[in-house]
């Protein structure tokens, strides 16, 4: 069987890895924005609450009309045929990107602009709702007109019963203190009582421009008032017609969401697969796919040499036993049959008398052995021997000298010390 492409610990590293980034990912995901970063009780096309313009948003899509909202460059969606609608912008949203605020009220060609009038505190237990509103300072409604016209002013009075001028025919109703802009040089009244207008237009070459300083006549609390519908409806057509009037298709009609904080996020795949909470889940895939190609790849180095091909042979049977007793530690067991052979096998060649062994063979060995002037004793190599079983595995050594000892003495007893002296010297060389 081969070897595992990757150790344990890499894999269990890796797979840690893995997991830790998988449940962050989830963390992040749980507590990440939504791709709408508004207020949902805020003014806006998304909020039902009693300043949102959710009702004024779908009673336009129920006409029929092109009703767009705006969330990535309204601007561009409103082109050169459509109207772009900022109702209420926030203040610190304007702060943070003057610039691209100013862009869009100087560049669209058709713009319906809503002052703030309200400041208002969302429901602790309906989070859609607002459970307080309170006038806003005319400091805040007067920031958002300065951006459109210079040196103009707002008030607050009581909303006239009929309105002395009024381009759009339905009368709206205001209830409590109306929010009016003061006119200037190069304002015009589309809804207004002497100087003083409820919608006011500017006309600058193919631009126009139209103020709507009091939002009720079409929020959530205030466009179900008498004719304050048919009035807001009646606006958005007028307006929308000024300069198409030879166009025979349906100009779109863009509420500016990216000035409450709503910001659509990017369709680019690849785009997403870099942010968070995705970009963790790219990690994760780019290195299942490295770790895939690692194991694909030829190693480096000299090539494992293959597991030998089994040998039946002798040779393969002998090193496999030997293997076998190293490996249990029958080294003393094996030592004893060695030296017994080795006696017997001598006393045979120098026929020894009939029903000798143990101590009685080693006796007669040593007497012939004494006669022949051999230097080992046989019964002092029997005596070591019952001595080796208590030898530790490891001490071989011991062992050894004692498998050596027996091996000289058997050739002194057979063929004299000299002979044997020189045989050894000459296995030596």
């Amino acid at each position: 069987m081969s070897a595992p492409l990757f150790s344990r610990r890499v894999i269990i590293l890796f797979i840690a890895a893995m997991t830790t980034m998988f449940a962050l990912s989830l963390i992040i995901s749980a507590n990440e924005e939504s791709l709408r970063r508004g207020h949902s009780a805020g003014p806006g096309v998304y909020s039902t609450s009693a300043v949102g313009y959710a009702g004024f948003y779908n009673l336009l899509k129920a006409l029929d009309m092109k009703t767009l909202a705006g969330e990535r460059d309204p601007l561009s969606d409103a082109g050169l045929r459509g109207t772009l609608i900022v109702a209420e912008p926030a203040i610190q949203l304007i702060m943070s990107d003057e610039s691209a605020s100013s862009a869009k009220l100087t560049e669209a060609r058709r713009l319906l602009l809503v002052l703030p009038k309200w400041n208002w505190s969302q429901d602790e237990r309906k989070t859609e709702w607002v459970s307080e509103m309170t006038p806003a300072p005319q400091a805040d409604a007067e920031f958002v007109l300065a951006l459109a016209v210079f040196g103009s002013s707002v008030s607050r009075q009581a909303a006239p019963d009929t309105w002395k001028v009024n381009d759009i025919g339905y009368s709206p109703r205001i209830d409590g203190a109306a929010q009016l802009v003061h006119l200037t040089d190069g304002m015009r009244a589309v809804v207004g009582d002497g100087e003083n207008a409820l919608v006011a237009e500017i006309a600058e070459d193919d631009r126009t421009v139209w103020i709507l300083s009091d939002p009720d006549v079409m929020s959530n609390h205030g466009i179900m008032k008498e004719d304050n519908g048919a009035f807001i409806v009646s606006l958005i057509e007028k307006l929308s017609s000024v300069g198409n009037g030879d166009y025979a298709g349906k100009p779109a009609i863009v509420f500016d969401e990216t000035v409450h904080g709503y910001i659509a996020r990017d369709n680019s795949i690849l785009k997403m697969m870099l942010t968070l909470p995705f970009a963790i889940v790219t990690v994760l895939l780019t290195l299942s796919a490295l770790m895939l190609v690692s194991a694909g790849l030829p190693r480096f180095g000299v090539p494992i040499a293959p597991a030998p091909v089994l040998d039946f042979g002798k040779e393969q049977l002998i090193n496999n036993c030997a293997r076998l007793l190293d490996y249990g530690g029958h080294h003393a067991t094996v030592l004893d049959r060695y030296v017994r052979m080795t006696i017997n096998s001598a006393a045979r060649a120098l026929h020894a008398p009939n029903g000798l062994s143990g101590g009685r063979l080693a006796e007669w060995a040593d007497t012939i052995g004494r006669s022949r002037g051999v230097s080992e004793s046989c019964a002092a190599l029997l005596s070591e021997l019952s001595d080796a079983f208590g030898v530790r595995r490891t001490d071989i050594s011991r062992l050894m000298d004692i498998a050596r000892r027996a091996r000289k003495w058997k050739g002194e007893i057979l063929n004299g010390p000299s002979v044997h002296s020189r045989h050894r010297k000459r296995d030596q060389a």
